[in-house]
């Protein structure tokens, strides 16, 4: 096959024909969605990536291929059934979780016996046994941890706070996270041994993300560099601190090319809600569980109108708003979108269309989400907003077919 280029400017290459059986993937696997520098949405067969090229099958069967800055994000298609019988069985037991101060996070253990003064030791069991700075975590879990104790916990502290195994807590500066596990504390130094300690929430201020980010079956979600997938799609990547770790299809699922340019809606707290006109309540609005890009859904549970403060530099909002199960015959409304005020995009929802893609340059400080009932009333209008994230910093180069 002969590479075409594309005019000056453009970031995408055409290769010529289209994708014979040898080119692709067998078994269904390489199937992803591919999001652009401008946030739209495609479904691919991934085929390779290198440092410079991502290469994949479109939906018209074309081979094609992108240079690495013009994606911003990969989500693979993975089956159930495919993901490792291990990983499913530590989601469902809760699993230990290492969260750093940037939003990297780990699954695994604490392995104490490695941890000294200024390191946290932890052990995954992917990527095997790690080490990062205490200032650089912001909170652990173990494995032993209660699930409810980590919801209850989530809120940031004003101090370092160990979450022992007698349900006591204690706060002060976390000076060790080895054997003995060492908190300073307003009464004096203490030292506990290790298995009295289920769970830390440090007080470390958190960094902004930053780089290419792999997130992983588990909840693992991982800086790196020198990422790459060959032909059998198994994906190389370097950490922070050096190492080497290669997965294979099954285990991905998301990879980020530039984690600081994806904000998504859901970590953003919101500044209002309220209900709409006439509604003396609406109900808070809900987030979904773990997502691919930490992408949560949304959900808006009636006639409402949420508003969020816009990140720094944000460009671009996009999400697909859908009516929620068994709202039909029903739901019927409006979805809104307003920028400091000013209507940027509205849509219907109902039987006949029961879902919206909206993507919106957005050029602001803030922003207003509302779901105004239709024809039948409030009854039945609640309103998921899928995947929505926000695109920020300044644009790449355009892309070219």
């Amino acid at each position: 096959m002969v590479a075409a280029w594309c005019a000056a400017g453009c970031t995408m290459l055409a290769l010529s024909g289209s994708a014979s059986a040898a080119d692709t993937p067998a078994g269904g696997e390489g199937r992803a969605v591919l999001i652009d520098d401008q946030l739209a949405s495609r479904s691919i067969i991934v085929v390779s990536l290198d440092e410079r090229l991502l290469e994949f099958v479109d939906e018209q069967q074309r081979q094609r291929t992108l240079t690495r800055a013009a994606v911003l994000a990969l989500i693979p298609e993975v089956k159930i059934d495919t993901v490792p019988q291990r990983n499913r069985a530590a989601r469902a037991s809760g699993g230990g979780m290492l969260e750093l101060t940037d939003g990297q996070r780990f699954e695994g253990d604490l392995t104490p016996t490695g941890g000294t003064d200024q390191s946290l030791a932890w052990r995954h069991p992917i990527l095997g046994q790690l080490s990062f700075p205490i200032e650089h975590a912001l909170s652990f879990w173990r494995p032993s941890a209660p699930e409810a104790l980590r919801a209850s916990s989530a809120s940031a502290v004003t101090s370092d706070t160990l979450f022992l195994n007698n349900q006591d807590q204690l706060s002060g500066f976390l000076a060790s996270a080895g054997d003995p596990i060492r908190i300073e504390t307003p009464e004096g130094v203490i030292d506990l041994p290790p298995e009295r300690v289920v769970g830390a929430v440090l007080a470390n201020p958190r960094r902004a993300a930053a780089g290419a980010r792999v997130w992983l079956d588990g909840g693992t979600a991982v800086n790196a560099s020198r990422l790459t997938i060959d032909a059998s799609l198994r994906s190389s990547f370097v950490l922070e601190h050096g190492a080497s770790a290669m997965v294979v299809w099954s285990q991905l699922r998301a990879i980020s090319f530039d984690s600081g340019r994806l904000v998504p809606l859901a970590s953003i707290a919101p500044l209002s809600q309220s209900a709409a006109a006439g509604r003396r309540y609406a109900p808070p609005i809900r987030l979904s569980g773990s997502a691919p890009l930490d992408a949560q859904d949304i959900v808006m549970p009636g006639p409402m109108s949420v508003t969020w403060t816009l990140p720094d530099s944000a460009r671009r909002l996009s999400f697909t708003a859908m009516l929620g199960e068994g709202t039909a015959p029903w739901g019927d409304c409006e979805v809104i979108v307003t920028i400091d005020g000013g209507e940027v995009a509205r849509r219907r929802l109902n039987t006949d269309a029961p879902a919206a893609s909206i993507s919106v340059p957005v050029n602001g400080h803030s922003l207003t989400i509302t779901v105004d009932s239709g024809r039948f009333g409030p009854i039945r209008d609640w309103v998921i907003l899928g995947r929505p994230m926000i695109l920020v910093g300044a644009p790449s180069g355009s892309v070219g077919e």
